[in-house]
């Protein structure tokens, strides 16, 4: 499944926090292959920020962000680990972005 979106390296305070845009080549519920501009070093953490191509009830965007570890890297793509995910959802202006799991428990679920 070929989705595009952010790779943010996340670094403790002390370093600064790098991003780009990335593509995906292969994801599964343990991993994801991607493509970027950047050069990622294994065991750097990054979290991607991927635009979902399905919206809830037709009518919002979603993003799928995963945190993980970089496994292995070529310079031209990286396998990232996936060690949490959370589907977002997103506004059309990118503004606020809202957890599912905080919607379902205002719904009542």
């Amino acid at each position: 499944m070929e989705l595009s979106g952010v790779c943010k390296v996340v670094g403790d305070k002390s370093r600064r926090i790098c991003s780009d845009v990335c593509v995906t080549e292969n994801l599964s519920s343990k991993g994801v292959l991607l493509r970027t501009g950047r050069d990622l070093s294994r065991g750097q953490l990054v979290e991607l920020a991927l635009s979902w191509p399905v919206r809830l009830n037709d009518t919002c965007d979603l993003q799928l962000v995963i945190q993980g570890p970089v496994v292995r890297s070529n310079g031209a793509s990286a396998a990232v680990a996936i060690e949490r995910y959370e589907f977002k959802t997103s506004r059309k202006n990118g503004a606020e972005k809202i957890p599912l799991r905080l919607l379902a428990i205002a719904a009542g679920f």
